[in-house]
């Protein structure tokens, strides 16, 4: 016969007793109300073992794995990272505009001393909700028609994942 292991676990997830036999089950031997607090379980479960959520098995003072890091990111890019967040036609009707606020845009990314773009700074992030049509700072009319579509401000001015 094959021997089977059970333990008993405590609502706090923590095994209080296990139980061991090649054809008897925790019910067999038990009240039912403590048999019913027995799961199954592998030979090297012992008192003090947790079980967690997904039903693994815990040593004592063992901690679970923790969760994986998200991918680190940045919010900071170079300037050509930047320029391919932009679909050609967005890139070629930001700079064919006439509008002055445009140009100054323009200009700032076509700086020969401009090496990146912070996607977290205040004037990037009024610049592209600008061109989006998303508004204009006091006492300026906001950009229309948009050269941009709103639902792109997002995708732009997301993070980077570093690499």
């Amino acid at each position: 016969m094959t021997m089977k292991y059970w333990a008993r676990v405590n609502a706090d997830g923590v095994v209080v007793d296990t139980f061991a036999h090649d054809t008897l089950s925790p019910a067999a031997v038990h009240a039912p109300e403590v048999a019913e607090q027995f799961v199954t379980a592998t030979k090297t479960v012992a008192p003090g073992y947790t079980r967690d959520a997904e039903g693994k098995w815990h040593a004592p003072g063992a901690a679970p794995e923790p969760e994986p890091a998200p991918p680190a990111t940045t919010m900071v890019v170079d300037v050509p990272t930047f320029l391919m967040r932009l679909t050609p036609f967005e890139e070629a009707a930001i700079r064919g505009s006439d509008n002055p606020v445009v140009k100054v845009l323009v200009g700032r990314i076509d700086h020969p001393q401009t090496r990146h773009v912070n996607l977290e700074h205040p004037s990037v992030q009024e610049a592209i909700g600008y061109i989006a049509g998303l508004g204009a700072p006091e006492g300026h009319q906001p950009l229309d028609p948009p050269l941009i579509d709103a639902a792109r401000v997002a995708q732009i001015l997301a993070p980077e994942p570093i690499v």
